[in-house]
């Protein structure tokens, strides 16, 4: 019997109940859980040969190459010969010259406020009165204005308290202001579009090594203000804040003609929250361009800038240097076209265009997805290439949508790829004057037309995996 008992006991010892394997699983579980996670993918990197770790690591070699080129080149060609320049302008003291020349112009309209005679700010020959006295370049055109002020009478009103300063100083502090707002902006869009490692150094590089940059530093312009406007209101829109989002993009009335596009997208898709914060803004600013101008400045702003679309190589307008499609069809037809058809030809591909940005922004508003990314740089790519007045230092708001393309990039290899574009970008702010030069044709325009393409085809594909903007850059750059 102590047999028996013994055997038929076994059975029961060796046969689990079901309470005791649920909780043999979840020790199982939480044991496996507690290995370090860094334990498979060794053993597996262990095991791969040479060979295949070579040809993984050819991709990340070869960016490495390609961020050191850049930096070697930009220093080469962009930040020495910059350096040269300024020194030779901080010695003309009083003057303002070879760099700085079209701050000159803002000084000049600055100072006519600051003297109450904002009133004057496009009568030619009270503006070079005061620009006489700022550079140090002759002066051309028969009203001997070196350039007009193109900028409504609030961006005036803005710049009087630096005409108390002497011009250089106060060239220096616009500068200084101005490219702090760009470089925090930039750093905040690439962290916002999930750029990471050697992509978001490529891009930075190629960002700050850029012609374009280089350009608005020579001449002082407004360029950096016009990236950080345009990057508020994507990490305001991006993150639900509707009405700020409104009110950034409101802020593009410093270059009317920008500020067209992304009002017919708000007007199209009732986007009533951000119309009332642009509303806001753009009623804040014609009182002030009355207060600062007069009201007789609402007319006349406006009479101002469409007689000024007719001109070319005059007046301080040279179409065949722009880079929006009234360029693309100067360089193609010449000047001898004529400025009536090179405008109609420019209206008819701009309404392409517009077409182009309308698909990449059909159905409805998600600003928190990632192809949001894609349809914003369809947005900011359609509004430069239908720009009538877009020189080359304000291409450097180019590498704005180039940022959100490459984060729109669905695997880290897509998006290494796409880094390229920034690279790419790079490459043909560089030679586009050569190139229009010695071909006689605008290459550039077709490109940034290809990158408007790229971004309606992302804004329409299939809902991504995982969004990767909230990882941003963390500390892979500074």
């Amino acid at each position: 019997m102590a047999m028996l008992s013994s055997q038929t006991a076994l059975p029961q010892l060796q046969t689990p109940s079901p309470i005791r394997r649920a909780l043999a699983l979840l020790v199982g579980t939480v044991r496996e859980a507690r290995r370090p996670a860094l334990e498979p993918s060794l053993l597996g990197r262990k095991r791969r040969p040479a060979t295949t770790r070579l040809i993984a690591s050819a991709p990340q070699a070869g960016q490495v190459a390609i961020l050191a080129a850049m930096l070697a080149l930009s220093a080469i060609t962009v930040w020495v010969p910059l350096a040269t320049t300024f020194r030779e302008t901080v010695q003309n003291e009083d003057k303002l010259g070879p760099a700085l020349f079209d701050f000159g112009v803002f000084y000049s309209a600055g100072t006519l406020v600051a003297e109450g005679r904002g009133d004057e700010l496009y009568e030619p020959t009270s503006l070079a009165e005061e620009e006489q006295q700022v550079l140090d370049l002759p002066l051309s055109g028969d009203s001997k204005t070196a350039f007009p002020f193109y900028n409504p009478p609030v961006v005036a009103g803005v710049l009087a308290p630096l005409a108390l300063l002497p011009p250089l100083v106060a060239g220096g502090v616009f500068l200084a202001i101005s490219f702090a707002v760009f470089l925090i902006v930039a750093l905040l869009v690439a962290r916002r579009a999930g750029l990471q490692g050697l992509d978001g150094w490529i891009w930075l590089a190629a960002l700050l090594g850029s012609f374009a940059t280089a350009d608005t530093l020579f001449w002082g312009q407004t360029a950096f203000l016009v990236f950080g406007i345009w990057g508020l209101a994507y990490l305001l829109l991006s993150t639900g804040r509707e009405r700020a989002g409104g009110a950034a993009l409101a802020l593009l009335a410093i270059k009317p003609h920008l500020l067209l596009l992304p009002l017919i997208l708000l007007l199209w898709k009732r986007r009533w929250k951000e119309l009332q914060g642009m509303s806001a803004v753009l009623a804040l600013g014609v009182m002030l361009s009355i207060a600062v101008s007069g009201i007789g400045a609402v007319p006349r702003y406006p009479e101002f800038l469409l007689q000024a679309a007719s001109w070319d190589d005059r007046n301080g307008i040279f179409v065949s240097g722009m880079f929006g499609w009234n360029a693309f069809y100067r360089s193609v037809f010449g000047p001898e076209a004529g400025m009536t058809f090179i405008l109609i030809a420019s209206l008819a591909m701009a309404a392409v265009t517009v077409g182009l940005c309308v698909y990449a922004w059909r159905g409805s508003w998600e600003p928190k997805e990632r192809l949001f990314r894609a349809r914003f740089a369809a947005l900011v790519l359609a509004a430069l290439l239908v720009s009538p007045h877009l020189y080359s230092h304000e291409m450097v708001v180019l590498f704005l949508p180039i940022a959100l393309l490459i984060g729109c990039m669905p695997t880290a290899f897509a998006q290494r790829l796409a880094s390229l574009l920034a690279v790419a970008a790079w490459t043909l702010l560089a030679w586009h004057y050569q190139l229009l030069f010695s071909t006689g044709l605008n290459f550039t325009t077709p490109a940034v037309l290809g990158l408007l393409l790229v971004g309606a085809l992302l804004a329409r594909a299939p809902a991504p995996v995982a969004d990767s903007s909230a990882k941003g850059l963390g500390l892979a750059l500074p």
